[in-house]
């Protein structure tokens, strides 16, 4: 809890209360002066692209790679019919993975990462149900 002699001062981007601007207010000693930062000579600002590519580089592999993992775990018809059950009823549309996951209709007993992504699979090579953990799931 922020005492209320602390919210004096306001933000001015925003005009909520601002701790910090209250207490330099107190302590002007704290004020740090910064230099406005300069390029130096022969430096030049990476390209839009080359950004891109990088981020790629170290971007988390994809989902795809595990699912294709986890092939051969057998999956009960009931498991496959909750799932479609809890994409077809949720009230928007498309259903993240942790949404389908998280969600009641499981009960006390909730499955596993990797049960799930391999149940979500079955259901998508049989046509059942589109999407991906990224972009969220749909029903056919």
């Amino acid at each position: 809890m922020i005492p209320d002699w602390l919210k004096t001062e306001l933000h001015p981007g925003n005009g909520q209360p601002d701790p910090a601007r209250t207490l330099l207010k107190f302590f002007p000693e704290l004020v740090q002066h910064h230099q406005p930062a300069v390029m130096p000579r022969g430096e030049k600002i990476a390209p839009p692209d080359a950004v891109n590519q990088l981020e790629s580089i170290f971007s988390k592999p994809t989902q795809e790679a595990e699912i294709a993992e986890l092939e051969f775990v057998s999956i009960s018809e009931a498991d496959k019919e909750q799932i479609l059950n809890i994409v077809t009823s949720a009230v928007t549309t498309p259903v993240s993975f942790a949404a389908i996951r998280n969600s009641r209709k499981w009960g006390e007993e909730k499955k596993g990462v990797r049960y799930l992504r391999c149940a979500i699979a079955q259901l998508i090579e049989s046509k059942q149900l589109n999407g991906s953990e990224k972009l969220g799931f749909t029903a056919f």
